[in-house]
């Protein structure tokens, strides 16, 4: 019997989903003058409700109301828009008193028999608006007298009439649906009648499976009911609802009362057996299918692993100095191979953190070997260059070549770094000298004019609207006399003099730089927030060392001509490398050996001084 009732909800269920396909389309709520007016008057709708009819009528903990009657009426007040009061009822009968005593203005609940409409008008109900028409259900105990003639009790719910289909069988009333059942349950009644769609909501609790259906011939229709006199427009208004209302919404409401009905745990099992049974098997198919994943993974990158670790145990013992293997995980660097000349421990633990605190002989900061790691497992790089204290004391230049491991476990993060150390010291000492060949002038060991000019639109770039500084041009006076009277040798003494004496005067944050022949020019970035004094003292500094030079034993006094321009936001180098030439040629127009000053806009020199130093 069960299997039947079961068959019975799947028709119903497949009805409802397909009956949207074939309804004709959803008409347009539209009122009447009359209507418009009685409810312009009214305001307010109150509506008496059952508060657990499921699936008709019920709130949830919010206090909002479903079902099918609370949608028709909902649509009705938005038309009509009037407000809603929806007043709970917690029996059938209740809902009819509280309408009968003229508390509400109707019942949203009228169930009723065919036969049963001049009865109900009888007991003072109208009904109106009739939205919907149910096959009756009963429901028994398994064990209970079936045959057609024995006498049953019927258990049935106060304030309707009660299921007549066998005159001879004595009928007991309930407050509730759920009483009806409790009593069938208890052997109390034999019998209880409901309309098909609370039955099947019923029969799918787990205290109901002791219970069986048995759909009936007997139809039940659901009203809205109202008390006579009512105006009439209340009721033509809910006819013109239900008439409007779409099919598909009238499907949603039941279906959604089924859905949002509160079930206990038992009952969600003993309503889904199969669904549950599958689903458990399903998930531990999957957890089963995973573990087996993780291991087969986690032995290939174990193996992995120890691929990586005996590979650069091979290179660091034929072709390196010395390997290394640091875990990410545990901060702990280990030192390997039989030629290691490096002063650091097989073993060092909390390696970043003696990295910051410089207890370790690596020219690596925290940051710098933070970006190895990330570097190498993004594919950006898989070699690196630093210093290494070795055991004699001193330091030497070695180059890593690693791999960074990464395993699924760490969400693609780095773990592990490998890798080979060789030193490569006389090949920096080789780039070291090339570099400073290519950038520095061979003469002065100054900056040569490529690189100078380059370094100063870098540093006027990288400032911005931060910049401050000097900009300044220096020729040595009458330079050609030295070549001419004392030969070239003085020539070039005097320029490596002056060049050193510029080191002593001016800091290392400065660019000094010859741009050719006897004349050179130096960016000093720090000199203009003092002012302009500090910049005369030390080129007075460096007037009296070049006065004081010698060569081969003989007095050989040197003078500078200075032109001096304020570095500014948004200026290039050839704009102060003009404004400095014209401040330079009027040092040299006004007598040599002194500093002229420009201003940052391009004006003329605005300032002179050391006139007459010699």
């Amino acid at each position: 019997m069960k299997k039947r009732s079961a068959a019975l909800l799947l028709v119903f269920l497949f009805c409802l989903l397909a009956s949207p396909l074939y309804a004709a389309p959803p008409k347009n709520l539209s009122l009447s003058t009359e209507e418009m007016e009685y409810f312009q008057q009214k305001k307010v709708l109150r509506v008496s409700m059952l508060e657990d009819w499921r699936p008709f009528s019920f709130r949830d903990a919010k206090g909002r109301w479903y079902g099918l009657p609370a949608a028709i009426i909902e649509r009705l007040a938005k038309a009509a828009s009037v407000s809603v009061d929806f007043v709970p009822a917690r029996s059938y009968a209740q809902s009819l008193e509280q309408l009968r005593a003229g508390s509400v203005d109707m019942a949203g609940v009228l169930m009723l028999y065919p036969t049963e409409s001049t009865q109900t008008a009888a007991r003072g109900i109208v009904p109106v608006c009739h939205y919907l028409t149910s096959q009756t259900m009963l429901l028994m105990h398994k064990d209970a007298e079936r045959a057609p003639s024995a006498v049953n009790r019927l258990a049935d719910v106060s304030g309707r009439i009660g299921y007549t289909h066998n005159k001879k069988n004595p009928t007991v009333f309930y407050e509730t649906m759920e009483e009806c059942l409790d009593a069938v349950r208890s052997r109390q009644a034999d019998i209880a009648a409901c309309d098909f769609f609370t039955g099947s909501y019923m029969m799918r609790q787990y205290k109901s499976r002791e219970l069986i259906s048995i759909p009936t011939v007997v139809m039940m229709e659901f009203w809205m009911g109202v008390l006579p006199g009512t105006d009439a427009r209340l009721a033509s208004a809910l006819v013109k609802t239900v008439a409007s209302f779409p099919r598909r919404d009238f499907n949603n409401a039941l279906v959604l009362g089924q859905m949002l009905a509160e079930k206990a745990p038992l009952d969600f099992i003993y309503s889904y057996p199969f669904e549950i049974l599958c689903f458990g098997a399903s998930v531990m198919f999957v957890i089963i299918l995973c573990l087996a994943t993780y291991t087969k993974v986690h032995v290939r990158q174990h193996q992995l692993l120890q691929g990586y670790e005996e590979s650069y145990r091979l290179l660091a013992d034929t072709f390196g100095e010395a390997g290394i293997e640091y875990d990410y995980l545990n901060d702990r660097l280990t030192v390997f191979g039989k030629k290691s000349n490096l002063d650091i421990d097989d073993v060092v633990d909390d390696f970043k953190d003696k990295l910051k605190n410089n207890n370790i002989r690596l020219s690596l900061t925290p940051e710098q070997f933070e970006s190895l790691l990330h570097d190498g497992a993004a594919g950006k790089s898989f070699s690196a260059e630093f210093e290494c204290g070795v055991k004699s004391g001193g330091w030497i230049w070695y180059k890593l070549i690693y791999t960074v491991i990464c395993t699924t476990e760490s969400h693609s993060r780095p773990t592990r770094l490998v890798g080979c150390l060789t030193n490569i010291d006389i090949e920096h000492a080789e780039r070291e000298r090339l570099l400073e060949l290519s950038s520095n002038d061979p003469l002065t060991k100054l900056y040569n004019r490529r690189t100078g000019e380059k370094l100063v639109s870098n540093r006027l770039k990288e400032a911005g609207d931060a910049l401050s500084g000097l900009f300044i041009m220096v020729d040595i006076d009458y330079f050609k006399n030295f070549n001419d009277e004392r030969g070239h040798l003085c020539g070039d003494g005097v320029l490596r003099a002056f060049a050193d004496a510029a080191r002593e005067c001016f800091s290392s944050d400065s660019i000094l730089c010859r741009w050719g022949g006897d004349e050179f020019f130096f960016f000093l970035p720090e000199e203009e927030r003092n002012g302009i004094e500090p910049l005369v003292r030390r080129i007075d500094l460096l007037r009296e060392k070049l006065r004081r030079y010698c060569y081969q034993g003989a007095a050989c006094p040197a003078s500078i001509s200075v032109g001096a321009v304020r570095a500014y936001p948004g200026c290039s180098f050839e704009t102060l490398f003009e404004e400095a030439d014209k401040a330079l040629y009027l040092a040299k127009k006004n007598g040599r050996n002194r500093l002229c000053f420009a201003d940052g806009t391009g004006a003329g020199p605005d300032a002179e001084n050391g006139g007459g130093r010699s």
